[in-house]
């Protein structure tokens, strides 16, 4: 097999102010367009706290359940909530000082949590000492990197808000003792780093500083890791590793190992994880720290332009794809985590090239506990989502993770109260692209819809090819599939006469290998319709990302004397999709293109005829495509309308996809092309598809289809 993908963004654009508010029928399906206050912060943090209220238990001095991985962090989340809510002389669910003080008491027991001595176990890669177990009651625990900063955090916290909760002098003491001890242990001191994740060292830098008043960490330890990331952000450290972050500013996992790795496909979440440490740049400034280098600086500003317009939503859930696969991605306690990027982004204008990045990710943190918001109005009264999201079924996912999803998001909302990030107006983006050249991965954003293409998945996941991988509306909700291949996914087949694949152009086996495609960037200069055209290359200064008024993925893929190339164009609130069959072989003799639903039973397929009339498709309907003005795809939560372009001597039929493992649920999909053998020689098909509601007519989004 062979692919690549050009792309083609045309009348790009600098950053403007947002967009104005959906329209009535469209309200449903647009990312909304907010901007939180402290009371809004405060209104979330309260709603779940009341849910924890009864999971309090008197006898351990901390939130259930106790001893599972979990617990410490759980419990370190709401000490930053409790604590920050006195603080800031909050009333409210949030506000316990009590239970403030035992979170403390809790927290810096030995020897669990806190860990001063020991011995390491030989499954215990993160074992340090002195350092926080994952367990409140478990001395045997697992140690992890990510721990000991959060609780740092909501001790720090408490520290500060001493005189408001009535923590004792001997408690004072004993935060700032541990604290200091853990960032100064060998554990987290430069140069050790656990990969290239910095984040968890440099907050407990700035942590430490402000309790001890003593900066030693902040100014130079801080520094060498930021001066060493970024020295091997575009060149490997070792021999055979790779990089920290790839050609087109994605992140790397494993350094250590080849770019070829499954990991290192890419990994949305621990890119806004680590990308953390900037939040702290301008403490260490204050502190004494000397101007990071030209180079640094250089790095920094790509990499968060590309954290911003790659990794996320305009519903603030993350434009998801990891090399770690179903391990990571669509996990609610990862998002939760993931989501500290924004702030650090929002707060960080030395790292930005347009002044409108600060209003961007403050729109996407706000939409974020929002879109949270609206899963937890679809539980019961007393529990919070599951733990995976969109029916999928992953290991370990249980209700302590709910439960750490649930207190990660709470803090989220005090952090942003506690850092002022009222202090930025948050503006909800334009539509938003980036492009990896190494993967040729393409992310899209816009308030009416997400979605991404992935040429070369290096079989890190099990989706892959020349189509939308997956596609949700302006709220996260899934539209038409979350993976999977076709016919689960968006997809073009060429069989035989017997049904044999020749050819498809989304069958999630692409190759491991590396390449990089060539990418186009067409402008009209300004005032002529001359096309600027420029290739892609590793490291450019400014990333193949930004804002567009439309956009062109062009690619190819060939095998077994079949060549297929697709032209798809991406706008604010449309796509259209285009496919071109070359067939060199008597053998190819039908060809079928996939437009899938999700949702099992609950998804249905609508068909609008030209003669004005509405039906539902069947799983026995067979339909000439001349008869059809339009298809309306409805999943469970969402869908799409389908306008073909050409019609010709084809058909429509409805077939039932296989569950896969990032399509748990498919419904229907929706086939549409040659279902009758005849030799192949040359093919051209298109068609618009545009978002639609759970209760919108799809007969006024085909007609503004049809005028497009």
């Amino acid at each position: 097999m062979a692919g690549g993908l050009a792309l083609a963004p045309l009348a790009a654009r600098l950053p403007v102010p947002s967009a104005a508010a959906a329209s009535p029928d469209t309200a449903g399906l647009v990312a909304d367009a907010a901007d939180w206050t402290n009371a809004d912060y405060w209104a979330f943090a309260d709603r779940i706290l009341e849910r924890f209220d009864d999971r309090w238990q008197n006898d351990v001095g901390g939130y259930s359940p106790v001893r599972n991985p979990y617990s410490t962090t759980t419990n370190a989340s709401l000490l930053t909530v409790h604590a920050t809510a006195a603080l800031h002389g909050h009333q409210g669910p949030a506000r316990n000082d009590e239970r403030a003080r035992e979170l403390v008491r809790r927290l810096t027991d030995a020897p669990a949590p806190w860990r001063p001595v020991g011995a390491r176990r030989r499954d215990d890669k993160m074992f340090h000492t002195p350092g926080w177990t994952s367990s409140l009651s478990n001395p045997e625990a697992k140690q992890d990197k990510a721990i000991d900063p959060k609780v740092a955090e909501g001790l720090a916290l408490a520290h500060r808000a001493a005189d408001v909760i009535g923590l004792e002098q001997g408690p004072r003491e004993t935060i700032v003792d541990y604290v200091d001890r853990c960032a100064r242990g060998r554990f987290f001191r430069y140069p050790n780093v656990r990969l290239n994740q910095i984040n968890w060292n440099c907050e407990l830098y700035a942590l430490a500083a402000r309790l001890t008043g003593n900066s030693e960490l902040l100014r130079v330890d801080y520094r060498r890791h930021v001066e060493s990331f970024c020295r091997y952000a575009t060149r490997a450290q070792r021999r055979d590793g790779t990089p920290n972050l790839g050609p087109g500013w994605h992140f790397t996992y494993l350094p250590q190992y080849s770019p070829a790795h499954p990991y290192n496909l890419d990994s949305a979440e621990y890119a806004n994880e680590t990308i953390h440490f900037i939040l702290f740049h301008a403490q260490a400034r204050r502190a004494g720290t000397t101007r990071l280098s030209g180079h640094a600086q250089r790095v920094l500003e790509a990499w968060v332009e590309r954290v911003l317009c790659g990794y996320w939503t305009h519903a603030g859930y993350l434009n998801w794809d990891s090399g770690f696969g179903l391990g990571r991605m669509h996990v609610g306690k990862t998002w939760g985590l993931a989501h500290q990027g924004l702030l650090a982004i929002a707060l960080a204008p030395e790292f930005h090239r347009f002044e409108a990045f600060a209003g961007w990710a403050k729109h996407f943190y706000d939409a974020g506990l929002a879109t949270f918001g609206r899963l937890l109005d679809a539980e019961s009264a007393d529990d919070f989502p599951d733990a995976s999201l969109f029916d999928l079924a992953q290991r370990g996912q249980d209700g302590s993770a709910r439960n750490l999803w649930a207190a990660r998001m709470a803090a989220h909302a005090v952090r942003a109260v506690d850092w002022e990030l009222t202090s930025v107006k948050a503006d909800r983006p334009p539509p938003l692209y980036a492009f990896d050249p190494d993967s040729g991965r393409l992310a899209i954003t816009t308030p009416a819809y997400s979605t991404v293409i992935l040429p070369r998945n290096r079989r890190a996941v099990d989706y892959g090819g020349l189509e939308p991988a997956r596609l949700l509306d302006g709220r996260s909700r899934v539209a038409a599939s979350l993976g999977g291949n076709t016919p689960a996914s968006f997809g073009l087949r060429v069989l035989t006469a017997a049904g044999g694949e020749l050819l498809d152009t989304q069958s999630g086996n692409t190759e491991a290998r590396e390449a990089r495609p060539r990418l186009e960037f067409m402008r009209y200069r300004k005032g002529s319709r001359q096309l600027v055209t420029q290739r892609a290359r590793p490291y450019p200064r400014y990333p193949y990302a930004g804002t567009f008024d439309a956009i062109s993925a062009r690619g190819a893929i060939e095998r077994s004397g079949v060549r297929v190339e697709t032209v798809h164009r991406f706008r604010e609130e449309r796509i259209a999709l285009e496919w071109r069959v070359r067939a060199r072989t008597s053998r190819a003799q039908r060809w079928e293109v996939a437009f899938p639903s999700d949702g099992g039973d609950d998804a249905r397929l609508e068909v609008g005829l030209r003669d004005g009339s509405i039906d539902v498709l069947g799983r026995s309907s067979r339909l000439d495509l001349a008869d059809v003005a339009w298809f309306a795809v409805r999943s469970a939560d969402s869908g799409y309308v389908v306008v073909p372009r050409m019609r010709g001597s084809l058909e429509a039929w409805v077939v039932q996809p296989n569950p896969r493992a990032t399509a748990p649920r498919p419904g229907p999909s929706l086939m549409l092309g040659q279902r009758r053998s005849r030799r192949l020689t040359s093919v051209r098909f298109k068609v618009a598809i545009a978002l639609l509601g759970p209760d919108q007519d799809p007969t006024g989004v085909a007609a503004a289809l049809l005028d497009g």
